[in-house]
């Protein structure tokens, strides 16, 4: 090959590797242009792991989810095994929700596993156990009867034994507590969550609460009944048209839900895939007063902005925006 050849070669090389280059910033830009005119639902199949958000903002969260409360979660469970009557009070979205839906999973085997192998807490045997959850906010359950044949319908009784109680509300509660007399072997707890709830609306008859006393205190022999209610005030002081109902006065063990403490705040955010960085740890821990769903906000609004590359810090107005516009009522 002669110099001229060699020459030209070189030049047909440049040349391919120009277009080359050329069409490879074409296209780099082309394809940025369509990922950005992809629906959302689609790119997030090709980023699926990164935006997986760890944190919950705005409801309970679930049994693999709970984080910290290890001595009042040993204490209930300690009272469960004998079926004891159990108060936890405490603010609103201070996590009563949460605690009361993770021992509503006790008796699954998934829930079981997570609390002995984060907990280190022993569990009884649950096989036998039966828990019956009723949020009062839930509108389907701000009617007496309907709150009744709800209970009725979760014992797993025999078909024959299920009956459907009538409207009135004194006939359907003495068929009621008929039922659980005679059918209720097994161990039952029923979790009262947002207790006062049901004092706004049909239950503020005393009527209503003494019965449901009487039934727990005849079945302490056989541990078949047992109750475990959470509200905003110490139930110890609810009233009912100015008289207080002996119903609250079963609940020996009365525990005071507050606030995390900074080592249970700390495991909350340590469930970030994304280290956070201290200086918006130490914000975090500021602004949330170490309230679990405070906490939950502020960590999911900077997970989100770390996954979207964020370098300033919008990610906290967007949290302390919505924090400010939580309603005061319990979640």
């Amino acid at each position: 090959m002669n110099i001229n050849e060699l020459n030209w070669l070189l030049g047909f090389l440049s040349s391919v590797i120009g277009v080359l280059g050329f069409f490879a910033v074409l296209s780099k830009k082309a394809l940025h242009l369509i990922w950005q005119l992809l629906p959302h639902w689609f790119v997030a199949l090709f980023h699926k792991k990164s935006l997986d958000n760890p944190f919950i903002a705005g409801h309970f969260v679930y049994c693999n989810q709970f984080i910290g409360r290890k001595a009042v979660l040993r204490r209930v469970i300690g009272q469960i095994k004998t079926v004891q009557n159990v108060a936890i009070w405490g603010e609103s979205y201070i996590g009563k929700t949460s605690l009361l839906k993770t021992i509503e999973r006790l008796g699954t085997e998934k829930c079981q596993e997570y609390i002995k192998n984060t907990y280190k807490i022993e569990l009884p045997d649950l096989e036998s156990y039966h828990f019956i959850y009723v949020n009062f906010r839930d509108i389907r359950f701000r009617n007496q009867t309907r709150f009744l044949q709800h209970i009725i319908n979760q014992l797993e009784l025999d078909e024959q034994d299920i009956l459907s109680l009538p409207e009135d509300e004194t006939e359907s509660l003495a068929l009621f507590c008929d039922i659980l007399t005679d059918n209720l072997k097994n161990s039952t707890i029923i979790l009262l969550d947002n207790i006062e709830a049901a004092l706004e609306h049909d239950f503020s008859a005393t009527d209503f609460w003494d019965a449901l006393r009487s039934l727990s205190t005849s079945m302490l022999d056989n541990h078949c009944l047992g109750f475990i209610l959470t509200s905003t005030q110490n139930p110890q002081h609810f009233e009912f048209e100015g008289n207080s109902s002996k119903f609250f006065n079963i609940f020996g063990d009365v525990i005071h839900l507050d606030a995390f403490s900074e080592a249970e705040s700390k495991q909350l955010m340590a469930l970030s895939p994304k280290k956070f960085k201290d200086v918006d740890s130490k914000f975090i821990l500021e602004h949330s007063q170490n309230k679990p769903l405070f906490l939950q906000i502020l960590c999911y609004e900077l997970y989100e902005a770390m996954c979207e590359g964020e370098t300033c810090n919008t990610w906290q107005d967007k949290a302390l925006q919505k924090i400010s516009e939580i309603p005061s009522q319990d979640a």
